[in-house]
């Protein structure tokens, strides 16, 4: 109840950059709460001013951390956007998941069952698995608490993750894998 997704499209077979501004002002202007994205592309100006202009707005907004390189990929590598790693169902950080000081939080993001574009199921394995799973939580935790902040949501989803890799923050998970329960 109360809770609504906007699917706005920046790319039929990749991500367009030079959309990507536009779509995060346009869900800002239109009611979101949450956004997530599950991409990287390169960096611009006008994306930064995007991401600034939605947090002022009180938007959470979340992105993959980006698969198979070295660091956070752009644009989960700016402040006002909490990146997220991957993790499998044995806690452990995904392979794949970029690490990076700016890896706040993890989720699910290995073998992630889902409907198939031709009918049935299929799995399918990446940090844009993981990012949704976080915008989920924020979604209910603003359905249960609609006054709280985007800063609140943020610090609470840290507080309460499980710690899944070396003891305290790491690069790898973050503060821990989520735990909508906690």
């Amino acid at each position: 109840v109360g809770c609504s997704i906007m699917p706005c499209n920046v790319g039929s077979f990749s991500p367009n950059g030079a959309v990507l501004d536009d779509a995060i002002v346009y869900a800002a202007d239109n009611g979101a709460r949450v956004i997530t994205m599950s991409l990287t592309v390169g960096s611009t100006s006008a994306i930064n001013a995007a991401v600034t202009y939605a947090n002022g707005l009180g938007v959470f907004i979340d992105c993959a951390s980006g698969n198979g390189g070295s660091s956070v990929g752009y644009p989960a590598n700016l402040p006002g956007v909490m990146a997220v790693a991957s993790t499998n169902h044995f806690d452990n950080k995904s392979s794949f998941s970029n690490p990076g000081p700016e890896v706040e939080i993890a989720a699910p993001g290995e073998n992630i069952l889902m409907t198939n574009l031709g009918g049935g199921t299929i799995t399918q394995s990446g940090t844009s698995f993981a990012a949704p799973h976080v915008a989920g939580l924020a979604a209910l935790m603003f359905s249960a608490n609609p006054a709280l902040t985007n800063a609140d949501v943020r610090s609470v989803m840290r507080a309460t993750a499980d710690d899944v890799g070396p003891v305290g923050y790491d690069t790898g998970t973050g503060d821990g894998r989520i735990n909508a329960f906690a």
